[in-house]
């Protein structure tokens, strides 16, 4: 069993094959473009957000120095407090001694 085509029913077929091929071509090109869209957004905040990361490691790091040389510049603080009071305890004790020494000679001397 044969079936015979005539040609306007070949003509009708192709004509409907290649409408069809052209919407699916379209429709792939539609997604195609839709894909590459998606593509270049997530590109685009992958690098926005690597540059956020960069801006806070940066900010970080400063920070982190930044609070490194304020404890250096505590503890430096400190260390001169310590030897001023030291300074200073001795200095007063100095002072004290001395005014027992002006004390015993001014008895010394109210003594003879």
């Amino acid at each position: 069993m044969t079936i015979d085509y005539d040609r306007d029913q070949l003509s009708y077929a192709l004509a409907n094959a290649l409408k069809e091929r052209d919407e699916i071509q379209e429709k792939y090109d539609t997604l195609a473009v839709e894909n590459m869209l998606d593509v270049h957004k997530l590109c685009k905040e992958r690098d926005e957000a690597r540059q956020a990361w960069y801006e806070m490691h940066s900010s970080f790091e400063r920070s982190r120095d930044e609070a490194e040389k304020l404890m250096r510049e505590r503890d430096e603080a400190r260390k001169e407090i310590e030897n001023e009071m030291k300074w200073h305890h001795q200095t007063h004790q100095e002072l004290v001694e001395a005014q027992c020494k002006l004390l015993d000679i001014e008895y010394d001397k109210l003594k003879s």
